[in-house]
């Protein structure tokens, strides 16, 4: 996607120039990217300078792009999905300074709240826009490779919490078993045969990394992952709550 300025759009009597979000390829009318446009508009009719527009324009340009490659639609994103934007493609994938990050989030915050005001939106937005803090990275933790999906494919919080609650076994001790293995597969981003892959999740293993970390006053462990189809191994990452 990209940006095109527009002159000329009549409003109350009068002309504004504004930025808008158009697809790659030929110019034509189907061109615009619908979503974007009502607050670019807004942000000319209220007095935005232009190169306030063209940032706002641009970060809604890589913003819908992303979208539109992960087949998202940016009217039922997750907290946790705009995270994955924030930390797995700008930060990671884009390596974004945390200054154009926090225009970004600016520019999200206006967006999805003027959406909600002229009734793109049936219920206001609640995002938290949370990613990688400066306290974390003294930890260690930004400088790591995180293997942090830009949307997350595996189970949505309200699918996981209803299978949660539907953990029906023969004893208590079953029961805290399953109850764990959903625990560390959702919160870990594993797949199924992962977490109950005999390699994987050793006790041994994790009270070892555990103990480092306290160590060191780390917060952040690093967990090898074997993957059964490719038989390599990869790392996830676990973080104490403070």
């Amino acid at each position: 996607m990209r940006i095109r300025y527009v002159e000329g759009i009549g409003w109350s009597g009068g002309e504004i120039d504004t930025y808008v979000v158009v697809n790659d390829g030929p110019l034509e009318e189907q061109s615009i990217v619908p979503a974007p446009t009502p607050f670019l508009i807004h942000m000319a009719q209220i007095g935005r300078q232009k190169n306030s527009i063209r940032a706002s324009a641009n970060d809604l340009a890589g913003f819908f792009e992303a979208l539109q490659t992960y087949g998202q639609d940016w009217r039922k994103l997750t907290d946790r999905d705009m995270s994955g934007y924030l930390y797995g493609y700008l930060r990671v994938a884009k390596s974004c300074t945390k200054e154009t990050i926090e225009r970004n989030v600016s520019t999200l915050r206006s967006f999805y709240a003027n959406a909600w005001e002229t009734g793109f939106l049936e219920n206001p937005p609640t995002f938290t826009y949370t990613y990688v803090t400066g306290a974390e990275k003294v930890q260690g933790y930004g400088k790591r490779k995180i293997d942090f999906d830009l949307f997350n494919n595996y189970i949505e919080a309200s699918i996981f919490e209803h299978l949660l609650s539907n953990v029906k076994t023969q004893s208590p001790f079953e029961k805290e078993r399953d109850e764990t293995a959903l625990y560390l597969g959702y919160h870990l981003g594993l797949r199924n045969e992962e977490v109950t892959d005999s390699r994987n999740l050793r006790t041994d293993v994790l009270t070892q990394l555990i103990s480092d970390a306290e160590k060191t006053g780390n917060l952040t462990i690093t967990v090898p992952i074997s993957e059964k189809e490719t038989s390599s191994v990869r790392s996830t990452y676990l973080r104490k709550l403070s």
